[in-house]
């Protein structure tokens, strides 16, 4: 994913994103269904239960973090 997106959007955009694997830190899934990066980049991956479920949740962080929710 990370590879296709540094073809797309340059070296720079991606540069130190990681997806997939688990973080360390909060034992969540890298750089999946949330902002990564400092660009508003967001990367989803899964099967179709995962994408189903997490679109979802993606929708909601973005329109929260663009103060569109009520």
């Amino acid at each position: 994913m990370v590879t296709t997106a540094e073809k797309i959007l340059g070296a720079e955009a991606v540069k130190g994103v990681e997806t997939w694997g688990i973080d360390g830190d909060t034992a969540e899934v890298r750089g999946m269904w949330k902002r990564v990066g400092e660009r508003n980049l967001y990367f989803m991956g899964g099967n179709l239960a995962l994408i189903r479920w997490f679109s979802r949740c993606l929708m909601l962080g973005i329109a929260a973090s663009e103060g569109d929710l009520v």
